[in-house]
């Protein structure tokens, strides 16, 4: 519920207050909310005041020109909520100003002038590039308040921006436009809000655009001062500011909770209106139902339905300054101005600081350099870390893990920058990319695993064994937390066996493998591909401990099961008999080498294409055979 409800009806000058802000507490707010006799009359009075304030600009230009030392007023006025502006000629200088007279006159409420005061005091002790300065101020020869500040030739921001989407359809041009704009704005008002006041009635009618596109905040007679809340002005029970700009905590007449925040709530909804071409908070046929709606109605996004000007990102600005809690917003206009140069700059959000995998990728982003060697190789690292196992391809999960595997290793790619401003080398790659996992992948074990084995992997590649160690044992830690405990071992104890054996620990890396083929013979069966890549693996490091029998039988094993999961001349079943050829070599028979290598060999030279390593490999250990058999 807003407030309890009243007896009685309030009477018409109450009622009036609702309608020019001035008066009005939350109890007779509900009370005319569920009236109906007081909404038809609210209707009537709001038909009055609309007629008064037309009549009262009308004698503005026919005669009833109030006069002021030292000033000529001339020109149609503006009308405001709550002075009538003139275009003046200061006598003095020569120069333009405006001339803001109180336009209930001398009939004025103590409410009234007390505001008209207070935005005297806010203008004289704030100054901005983007305020309007006050020169003066005082009472006209009948006794009506009023004060003299520059004058802005310009338009309202509302006219501003229907020019703005009438003159370009492009997106990008016209949000660029948006931000030149609202940035500055916001600028201004965060120096309000550091002098500790709130300008409560923000919106498009209190802005002027400029004749060269630069924004002016004006109209502060609603103004408050934050250590002031004591006044007046700002006593508990009292709606100021303008329904369709206000915040949820201003119609909830809950004056404690008025803050730098409620003037955010404004600009998010003059954000909103500028990227969308709509009315953010929609009008409503009842006073109750406006409430209930702004307190309760969570706003679609500006992307939404609307121009192509908002994107995701300017989406979650919007929906960040229009929180319906205060303490869920920015706080302030100078936090709001920060995040959307942070927007414009590249750097990833404040309003999203929690997601650390977009802080990541909008980092990486930043620093992107085309440097197609780097790609090259770690596109090949990632396939040849993939290609130790079909893991991923068996559910759709596991190609979702891969693109977000393949999505961090891209943009580490577009990070990295080598100390000495050559084109960065895999190992800068390396390097950043173990920079970013524990900082981003700490809530994605299942992406952080499959990376940290692919940067093991590469470190190994370059020689770097103890680097790959350290990933190697952070991927240990995240095995429990795969979806297939089983399988995600299997894969560690495979590379922490080819590690063992590149630095000559042959003992350590046959008792790994056995290890990891164990798992993988009861994870996918004996016959399994799986399984017989393991079988070569722990063949050839027997080989290379001497063992030419063990090895010879296990690599045996890998051809038969190749050979009839994957056909004849598979790639894995040329590397099998490649293997073969080696053991063969070692233990002496040149005749059987050189018929395994020449098998190989068959088999790549139809398939790879002519530089391939393996190719050339294959036709250096063929050659060697041969040259060794004819030298027995």
């Amino acid at each position: 519920m807003i407030a309890a409800p009243r007896r009685t009806c309030p009477t018409a000058r109450e009622l009036e207050g609702v309608l020019r802000g001035l008066e009005p507490c939350a109890a007779m707010i509900a009370h005319v909310s569920g009236c109906p006799r007081c909404e038809r009359r609210l209707a009537n009075l709001h038909a009055n005041l609309d007629l008064e304030r037309t009549l009262a600009a009308l004698s503005s230009t026919t005669g009833d020109v109030p006069t002021i030392d030292g000033y000529e007023l001339r020109d149609r006025p503006r009308r405001g909520g709550q002075g009538i502006v003139y275009r003046a000629t200061q006598v003095s200088t020569g120069r333009d100003v405006a001339v803001k007279v109180l336009a209930s006159g001398r009939d004025a409420t103590a409410a009234e002038r007390a505001r008209f005061r207070r935005e005297i005091d806010v203008l004289a002790r704030v100054e901005h590039p983007h305020l309007a300065p006050i020169f003066d101020g005082g009472f006209t020869a009948d006794g009506r308040a009023y004060l003299v500040m520059r004058w802005i030739d310009g338009v309202s921001l509302a006219a501003w921006a229907e020019h703005c989407r009438a003159s370009t359809t492009d997106g990008p041009m016209r949000r660029r436009a948006v931000l030149d704009v609202v940035l500055p704005l916001c600028d201004a008002v965060a120096c309000v809000h550091r002098h500790g006041v709130i300008h409560r009635d923000l919106k498009p009618t209190n802005i002027i655009v400029d004749d060269a596109g630069r924004p002016w905040v004006i109209d502060f007679g609603l103004a408050m001062e934050v250590d002031r809340d004591r006044d007046d002005l700002a006593r508990a029970g009292a709606f100021v500011g303008t329904l369709a700009y206000a915040a949820p905590e201003q119609v909830r007449h809950r004056c404690g909770a008025i803050t730098t925040a409620t003037d955010v709530y404004a600009l998010g909804l003059i954000l909103h209106e500028l990227l969308s071409g709509r009315s953010a908070q929609a009008e409503a046929s009842d006073l109750a139902s406006r409430v209930e709606s702004i307190c309760t109605t969570t706003l679609d996004p500006p992307s939404r339905d609307g121009p192509r000007t908002a994107d995701a990102e300017l989406d979650t600005i919007v929906a960040h300054a229009l929180a319906k809690a205060p303490g869920r917003r920015y706080p302030n206009a100078d936090a709001l101005a920060s995040d959307l140069r942070r927007y414009r700059d590249g750097l990833p959000l404040d309003a999203r600081r929690n997601d650390r995998w977009y802080v990541c990728r909008r980092t990486l982003a930043r620093h992107r350099w085309a440097a197609s060697g780097a790609l090259a190789m770690v596109t090949v690292l990632v396939v040849a870390a993939l290609g130790m196992t079909t893991l991923y391809r068996r559910a759709e999960a596991e190609s979702a893990r891969l693109r977000e595997v393949n999505l961090f290793l891209e943009d580490t790619i577009g990070s990295v920058s080598a100390a000495s401003g050559a084109e960065p080398t895999l190992r800068d790659t390396l390097d950043e990319a173990s920079h970013w996992i524990d900082l981003v992948l700490g809530e994605r074990p299942e992406v952080a695993f499959s990376i940290r084995m692919t940067v093991a992997n590469g470190y190994r590649n370059l020689g770097d064994l103890a680097a790959a160690r350290g990933h190697l044992d952070a991927a240990a830690t995240l095995v429990a937390r795969c979806a297939d405990p089983d399988a995600a071992r299997a894969r560690v104890v495979g590379l922490e066996a080819l590690v063992s054996r590149d630095a000559g620990s042959l003992d350590d890396a046959a008792r790994r493998l056995r290890e990891g083929l164990a798992i993988r013979e009861r994870r996918f069966g004996t016959e399994s591909r799986e399984a017989a890549l393991t079988r070569a693996t722990l063949g050839d490091v027997l080989r290379r401990a001497g063992d030419l029998d063990g090895a010879r039988d296990l690599v045996y094993d890998a051809l038969a099961i190749r050979r009839a999961v994957l056909g004849a001349d598979h790639p894995d079943v040329a590397m099998a008999m490649f293997s073969l050829g080696e053991i063969e070599r070692d233990a002496g028979r040149m005749d059987a080498a050189a018929a395994w290598h020449a098998a190989a060999l068959r088999i790549r030279a139809a398939i790879l294409a002519p530089g391939h390593p393996d190719l050339h490999r294959s036709r250096e250990a063929l050659g060697a055979s041969r040259i060794d058999v004819r030298g027995r």
